[in-house]
C-alpha cells in the first residue's frame, strides 16, 4: 500500500485534482482536508494515513500523476457527521472543502474551496455536546507579564472576558482555566511558549492554535464592535483574537454574543484547583463523576440553560452581599 506523503510530492507532476487538494492543505496545514468528490468526502496523502488509522477505514489509492498512487480513504457524504465527530473528540481540526460550482457547468476541473473549519471548540452538533455545561473555546493573550482571557461557548452565545494583572496573574490565570475547562485554545506567540501551559495542554490533550499578535489588536476589537476605553489593557484584545478565529473558521462573525463586557475578579471568590477538587463542586474527588457532587445534589433545573447557569454560579461564587441576596431571592 502506498505511503506517499506531502513532503515527497513533486507538485508540478500532480494531476489537477491533486494540485487542488495540496493547495488547500498548504493554506491550512493544521487541518485535515475533507474534499467533496461526488457522493463522498475523500482525504489523501498524510491525511488519509491518519484518518484511516483513527477511524479504522480501508486505505486505498488514487492515481495522482506520480509513479506511486496517492493514499486515499473516504466516507459517504450522508454519514460524514459521525466520522467528523469522532475526529473532533480526538482533538483534530477539519477543513470541509466543497464543490462551489455545478459539475455539469464546469469547464475542466470543478472549483472547490474550504467553506468551513470544524474544531473541538466550534462543535455545534447537539448530539455531540453535553447540554448541561458549556463547551468552551478560550483565547489567552500574554504581554509583559499580564494576561487577557476570553472564553465562549459558540452554541449558546455565552461569552466571558477579563484581565489578569499583578504578581499572581499567572496563578489566577490557571485557576480560571480550571474553571472554564476549555476544549480548545487560541493563544498568541508569547503565551504558547509558557511551559506550564504546554504541560497543561499535553496532559489534557487540548487543541491549541497560535495566532500572531496582530490578530489580538485594539483595532480588531473596534472592527468587531467591542466597546472599550483607552485605560483597558488586554481583555478587549483577547476577545478580538477569539472572534477573529471564529470568523476565520466559521466564515462569518458570530452575532449572538450580545455586548461583550469584562468581569472583575474583585467581584468573585477565586477558587484554585485544589479547592474545586476538595469541595467536589461539579465532580467527585474519587472517580471524577458528576453523580455525588454538589452540582448533582442541587441541580433540579428544568432546562439545559438553567443547569449551565447554576454550574457557573457554583464555580464562580459572588462576594457582594447585595448580589448574593438578590440571587437567593430569585431562587427562593
Amino acid at each position: 500500500m502506498s505511503t506517499l506523503r506531502f513532503e515527497n510530492i513533486d507538485k508540478e507532476l500532480l494531476t489537477p485534482l491533486m494540485r487542488q487538494y495540496v493547495a488547500e492543505k498548504e493554506s491550512r496545514p493544521d487541518c485535515l482536508i475533507f474534499m467533496r468528490l461526488g457522493d463522498f468526502y475523500e482525504v489523501f496523502f498524510d491525511d488519509a494515513l491518519l484518518v484511516a488509522r483513527e477511524l479504522e477505514l480501508k486505505l486505498t489509492g488514487r492515481d495522482c500523476g506520480l509513479d506511486e498512487r496517492a493514499p486515499m480513504c473516504g466516507v459517504p457524504h450522508h454519514a460524514v457527521d459521525k466520522y467528523l465527530n469522532r475526529l473532533l473528540e480526538r482533538g483534530y481540526k477539519i477543513a470541509i472543502c466543497e464543490q462551489v460550482e455545478d459539475p455539469a457547468e464546469a469547464q475542466g476541473l470543478v472549483a472547490r474551496e474550504v467553506v468551513r473549519v470544524l474544531t473541538p471548540g466550534t462543535q455545534l452538533d447537539p448530539d455531540s455536546l453535553d447540554a448541561s455545561k458549556y463547551s468552551i473555546i478560550c483565547a489567552v493573550l500574554e504581554e509583559d507579564g499580564a494576561y487577557g482571557i476570553a472564553a465562549c461557548d459558540l452554541s449558546s452565545g455565552h461569552f466571558e472576558t477579563s484581565d489578569l494583572l499583578g504578581l499572581q496573574a499567572e496563578s489566577h490565570l490557571f485557576d480560571e482555566l480550571e474553571r472554564f475547562a476549555p476544549v480548545e485554545f487560541v493563544v498568541n506567540e508569547k503565551f504558547v511558549q509558557n511551559l506550564k501551559f504546554r504541560d497543561y495542554c499535553t496532559r489534557k490533550q487540548i487543541t491549541v492554535t497560535t495566532l500572531p499578535d496582530s490578530s489580538f489588536s485594539s483595532k480588531r476589537a473596534s472592527e468587531f464592535g467591542i466597546k472599550y476605553n483607552e485605560k483597558d489593557l488586554l481583555w478587549h484584545r483577547s476577545s478580538a483574537g477569539l472572534i477573529y478565529y471564529l470568523q476565520d473558521t466559521q466564515g462569518m462573525v458570530p452575532t449572538h454574543f450580545g455586548e461583550i463586557k469584562p468581569y472583575r475578579f474583585r467581584d468573585y471568590m477565586i477558587l484554585d484547583r485544589s479547592a474545586r477538587m476538595n469541595l467536589e463542586l461539579t465532580e467527585t474527588l474519587r472517580d471524577r463523576k458528576r453523580r455525588g457532587s454538589l452540582l448533582w445534589a442541587v441541580d433540579h433545573c428544568k432546562t439545559a440553560m438553567g443547569s449551565r447557569n447554576l454550574r457557573q454560579w457554583l464555580e464562580q461564587p459572588l462576594l457582594n452581599i447585595a448580589q448574593i441576596e438578590r440571587r437567593q431571592d430569585a431562587v427562593a
